[in-house]
């Protein structure tokens, strides 16, 4: 007996049928909630879950997690269902989320989902393992590059220096402009971040912000309409800011394939992707190379442990960016143990770490100030009082002559009123909106049971008054303002092991932590609210709604300066 096409598909539908029948009646192929956790009754009929929702709510809004925690909100901790996975779980309480990330770390760690957009690009990093003894031992090695001493003498000069040449470039921008004429500043502020980081972490300079002032220096062009923003000139960018731009808008694309690791393949598969990542690692082994050169010229791990503290000072000196100091670490432990460092060009995990660093540094501050800028237009109020409490610390500082960087940082230099505003930034801007974990044993979570290897998405987010918050954080002492950060759950910089530099136990999950972060807003925020005042913008500008890709940036980020 012979059988034609028509005849073999017709016995292949004849089987498969009543096996799809079957899965379906008995709901085996449908999501699975887990037993005693609220979930979207409708979600649990449809094969993709809660997917169609949350895809609906993100075309509409362009946000990710808002949708999810709006359910936590109506169904009181719910699942998120997945097709032919464990589903979600979605916390939105602040305490809750407090008291996993601070006390309960042996229950949860680093989600694997997470680790794995990241492994795409920085396979060796710190970011993409877990909490062991490897992960701990790595991130020890980089803990002194976020102490107070060193950010104040190494890296504060260096976003010193590219928050001035910012204010330079939106003092030309306004006057180009004709006189106050909005523009894009998101771009700019990017630019800033990037710049900073750069030079804080490996000495160079990229000079993007000199490189947009030359482009603008450059062009002749009037504008008429006030009432539109000014499309200025934007800079060609150095092949080597490009390829790291490029990789880094590669982890935004992977983040949001269903298939990161094939689409990471594919990625790397093309002639693009070779040539920056070749470019990448050229720029990064030579400085590397240099660094090291230039230690063992100095011969500072032959005779360490004999070095007065005055000698030990001196080599400080030395470091004139975060890599420096690491690499002297690292020939110093090599030299100690009998063993020999690895060439530059082979210290993948070095080059791994200082990339993570990059990427991560410099994105999360300029969003968090794209944020600032717009919060300051939309609250005129808020930002006078802010300027005023500025100039009252710096009495002596003016257009020409702004305050400097030892100052702005100075321990003796306390405004409450700054630091509130850069901590209600940070809680308003959720520029990491989402904290992820993993359960490593079975666990309960605000009282309902969670087993085993099940991925817990946090709320970053603090939005819901508390009833026992101290008041405090509005409190008068002596007739002085007092700023109280911990009166609310502070998450914008996670906590605990996987937290950022400067939360306990110090091993931070980021090389950007806690310090470094605050410090570089810090700064940028008092210099531009001296330099400026950010005015109203019209309406079609001025939109409050947010986008989430790997960070939640404003969906449009311009502004109306006046120069003081």
């Amino acid at each position: 007996m012979t059988f034609n096409l028509f005849d073999s598909i017709l016995i292949s539908l004849a089987l498969i049928l009543p096996i799809c029948y079957y899965l379906l009646a008995h709901r085996i192929v449908y999501p699975q909630p887990l037993p005693g956790i609220p979930y979207n009754q409708t979600a649990s009929h449809r094969i993709l879950g809660d997917i169609p929702d949350l895809v609906t709510s993100v075309r509409r809004t362009k946000e990710t997690s808002s949708w999810c925690f709006s359910q936590c909100r109506r169904l009181k901790s719910p699942l998120f269902l997945r097709p032919f996975s464990k589903p979600f779980v979605f916390v939105d309480d602040a305490r809750e989320t407090e008291d996993m990330l601070l006390r309960r770390t042996r229950e949860f760690d680093r989600a694997p989902s997470t680790a794995a957009f990241f492994r795409t690009v920085l396979p060796r990093a710190s970011i993409v393992k877990p909490t062991d003894h490897e992960f701990k031992a790595q991130r020890r090695l980089w803990v002194d590059v976020m102490s107070p001493a060193f950010l104040r003498s190494v890296v504060a000069p260096n976003i010193y220096r590219s928050t001035l040449e910012l204010v330079e470039l939106w003092r030309l921008k306004s006057r180009v402009g004709g006189g106050g004429r909005p523009f894009e500043a998101h771009h700019d502020l990017e630019t800033a971040a990037f710049d900073a980081i750069w030079v804080a972490v490996l000495g160079s300079e990229l000079g993007g912000i000199r490189s947009e002032i030359e482009a603008i220096l450059q062009t002749q062009q009037e504008y008429d309409d006030q009432g539109k923003p000014a499309h200025m000139p934007v800079a060609e960018r150095s092949d080597l800011y490009e390829a790291i731009q490029y990789l880094n808008k590669s982890v935004e694309r992977i983040m949001a394939s269903p298939m990161p690791v094939l689409h990471h393949w594919l990625i790397r598969q093309t002639p693009t992707y070779r040539r920056y990542e070749a470019i990448k690692n050229k720029e990064i082994r030579r400085i590397l190379k240099s660094a090291y050169a230039r230690f063992k010229a100095l011969e500072l791990s032959s005779n360490l442990d004999s070095h007065s503290q005055e000698e030990a000072n001196e080599q400080h000196q030395h470091d004139t960016c975060a890599m420096d100091l690491i690499l002297r670490r690292e020939m110093i432990s090599s030299e100690r143990r009998g063993t020999i460092l690895p060439p530059p060009e082979e210290n993948l995990e070095m080059q791994d770490e200082l990339l993570m660093l990059l990427v991560a540094g410099h994105e999360t501050t300029a969003n968090t100030l794209s944020w600032f800028v717009k919060f300051m237009a939309h609250h005129p109020s808020s930002q006078d009082r802010l300027r005023q409490h500025l100039r009252a610390a710096f009495p002596s500082s003016n257009a020409s002559s702004p305050p400097s960087a030892a100052e702005i940082l100075s321990s003796t230099t306390c405004i409450p009123y700054l630091d509130a505003t850069i901590a209600e930034t940070n809680r308003l801007a959720a520029t990491v909106p989402l904290i992820v974990r993993v359960t490593t044993v079975d666990t309960h979570i605000l009282g309902f049971a969670v087993p085993k290897g099940t991925h817990v998405m946090c709320n970053s987010r603090v939005t819901e008054p508390y009833d026992d918050m101290d008041d405090s954080v509005n409190e008068e002492i002596g007739g002085e303002e007092v700023f109280d950060p911990g009166s609310l759950p502070v998450l914008a910089f996670s906590a605990g092991p996987r937290g950022c530099f400067g939360e306990k136990p110090p091993l931070p999950t980021t090389l950007t932590g806690r310090r470094l972060a605050m410090q570089e807003l810090r700064m940028m925020i008092v210099l531009l609210t001296l330099s400026f005042r950010f005015l109203p913008l019209p309406e079609s500008l001025s939109g409050m709604e947010g986008q989430q890709k790997v960070l939640r940036s404003p969906q449009q980020c311009h502004v109306k300066v006046e120069v003081l």
